[in-house]
C-alpha cells in the first residue's frame, strides 16, 4: 500500500470514529477554563470580533467563548466531521446562542475570506491538521 492510500484510509477511520461519538464527545472531555481566559483578557479592549474555531467539534469550547464574549463576538465554526458540526450547532442553538455559524471544512482548506477574521482558534485538534498548509493559509485569513 502506498503512503498516500494509508493517509486516505486514515482519515477516513478518523473521520468514522469522530462520527460515531459526536453525539456524546461532551461528555467524554473535559475543557481547560484557563486557555478560554486567556483569549477573553487578549480580547477585552476589542469590540465587533469576528473569529474562527477551528476544529470546532461538538463546541465545548466554542460555547464558552459565545459566553464570555456575549454579543460582541461572531464565530465561524469549522470541523471537517458534519456530525460534530450537527451537534454543534443543537448545542448552541439550545443554549440560546445564535452569533455564530457552522459549517464543515478542512483546517488546510478554510472557507474563509483573507482577511476577514480578527483571531482564529483551534482547541484540542490542531493534531489532526497539515501544519504548514494550515498556517500557511491562517497567514492569510
Amino acid at each position: 500500500m502506498n503512503i498516500t492510500k494509508e493517509i486516505v484510509i486514515d482519515e477516513q477511520k478518523i473521520n468514522n470514529h469522530f462520527s460515531k461519538i459526536a453525539s456524546k464527545y461532551k461528555n467524554l472531555r473535559t475543557t481547560d477554563a484557563d486557555h478560554i481566559q486567556h483569549i477573553i483578557n487578549r480580547l477585552s479592549k476589542k469590540s465587533g470580533i469576528i473569529m474562527a474555531d477551528i476544529g470546532c467539534g461538538d463546541g465545548r469550547y466554542s460555547i464558552e467563548l459565545l459566553r464570555c464574549l456575549k454579543d460582541d463576538c461572531y464565530l465561524h465554526c469549522i470541523d471537517y466531521n458534519e456530525n460534530m458540526i450537527k451537534y454543534l450547532k443543537s448545542y448552541l442553538i439550545d443554549n440560546s446562542i445564535l452569533n455564530f455559524c457552522a459549517q464543515p471544512g478542512d483546517a488546510s482548506k478554510l472557507p474563509l475570506e483573507n482577511d476577514s477574521m480578527d483571531c482564529i482558534v483551534t482547541f484540542n485538534a490542531i493534531h489532526h491538521f497539515d501544519l504548514q498548509r494550515f498556517f500557511l493559509k491562517f497567514m492569510n485569513v
